[in-house]
């Protein structure tokens, strides 16, 4: 089992979790993969049903979306994934995080 996590950082107003739709997500999902690698993208939305993935909303304490996160079986869905957010993050100049350890108690 594959997870991929997606952090997102606002770059004006957050995203009010109540506007947030599946349809929405599964839409991001895949413009953001197509822009990088068109013919896997298109393999992976002509999957039949049930897709080879699953997709939930993160969300902050306030009900703002602060990420997703995708869990697959597929090592090649887990490989496209991975690929397109670096392909992104390279693109729009975001350094690579790694969050804060959780402070012990």
């Amino acid at each position: 089992m594959y997870h991929v996590t997606i952090a997102f950082e606002p770059t004006g107003v957050p995203l009010d979790g109540r506007h947030v739709t599946g349809r929405g997500l599964h839409g991001l999902l895949f413009k953001a993969l197509k822009q990088v690698d068109p013919t896997e993208t298109d393999w992976l939305h002509e999957h039949i049903s049930p897709k080879p993935f699953s997709l939930a909303p993160l969300y902050t304490e306030g009900g703002f979306l602060a990420g997703l996160r995708i869990g697959t079986v597929s090592p090649r869905v887990a490989q496209l994934i991975v690929r397109a957010w670096d392909w992104h993050r390279r693109q729009h100049h975001v350094p690579e995080h790694r969050p804060p350890a959780f402070p012990r108690g």
